[in-house]
């Protein structure tokens, strides 16, 4: 067993992101604890600093999919609810309207 005095104060703050990242995952922080601790026990025997350094990376990196993934959920599921105000169309011609109005005003 790993006791927490002995791990590295950045694997150490890796984890409180994950933990922090997984209770607003989609998964059950059941299975995505168990996930995240796999992969930290499979990477308990690194010991040069730059091997610990390029791991705590791609973990981050993991978290800030995990946060995005979330972020895209949240947004689809109020893209549902609420729908579009505009068409694409009407989007569309907006947008030529507003940059004729631009052209009209750089004469």
């Amino acid at each position: 067993k790993i006791l927490a005095s002995h791990m590295h104060a950045l694997v150490r703050d890796l984890y409180k992101r994950f933990v922090l990242a997984g209770s607003y995952y989609h998964e059950p922080w059941v299975l995505t604890r168990e996930k995240v601790k796999e992969s930290f026990f499979r990477n308990a025997n690194l010991s040069s600093e730059e091997d610990i350094k390029r791991a705590v990376h791609y973990g981050r990196y993991m978290v800030k999919e995990m946060v995005a993934l979330e972020q895209l959920k949240k947004y689809r599921t109020m893209k549902h609810r609420y729908g579009e105000k505009q068409s694409l169309e009407g989007l569309t011609e907006q947008k030529c309207l507003d940059e004729e109005v631009v052209s009209k005003q750089a004469k």
